[in-house]
């Protein structure tokens, strides 16, 4: 089994044991196999205590979207480090801890829209080279090195953000080259001149 989707399957997050009744159903190869879980809209709110991920050695990508998901633990996504895409879209995070990331070697693609972030988060992941922040409630301004721990950033969205009003000319120094960045839809007082 590669590919697992449970969509709109009203999976919660009490649930703790979640992760070991789909191996002990699937079989243990599932640990070593599995390298697609999409969970998206479900009642999974709290992603608390022990990681239900962390058997899953294989994952490459992980969408936790529109679960009304509010807190995540740093350890959630422990054993984790072959994860490549990871989307929590349409949630109600507010904020990242730092050591949330710490276990992905891999991350090429976060996906965080519509949630409920007002502060853009500290992000140190060396392989990320796409980032969407659109649809957020952020009110900020995109400060100069905001995205300097990023340096394979290629893509960026962080439209539909209303409450953005500045970006400082050197926002997007840092990061080698990129391909896509998109402001649409803000309240900007000016274009940056490095854009």
């Amino acid at each position: 089994l590669r590919i697992l989707d449970f969509g709109l399957a009203k999976v919660v997050a009490e649930d703790r044991a979640m992760m070991n009744e789909l191996i002990e159903i699937f079989g243990e190869s599932l640990k070593m196999t599995l390298r697609q879980l999409e969970l998206d809209d479900n009642e999974i709110a709290d992603l608390s205590g022990r990681s239900p991920f962390e058997h899953l050695t294989s994952l490459e990508l992980l969408s936790l979207d529109g679960n009304g998901l509010g807190h995540v633990d740093s350890d959630t996504f422990k054993g984790l480090g072959t994860l490549r895409q990871l989307s929590i879209d349409e949630n109600m995070l507010e904020k990242i801890d730092d050591d949330w990331f710490g276990h992905f070697r891999m991350l090429e693609m976060l996906s965080l829209r519509d949630n409920n972030f007002k502060v853009f988060p500290t992000l140190k992941l060396p392989s990320l080279n796409r980032l969407y922040l659109s649809e957020n409630k952020l009110v900020s301004e995109v400060n100069s090195g905001t995205f300097r721990n990023l340096l394979d950033l290629k893509d960026i969205d962080i439209s539909n953000c209303s409450k953005i009003w500045l970006v400082e000319n050197d926002a997007f120094t840092g990061p080698k080259s990129f391909q896509t960045i998109k402001l649409c839809n803000n309240s900007l007082e000016q274009q940056p001149a490095a854009v």
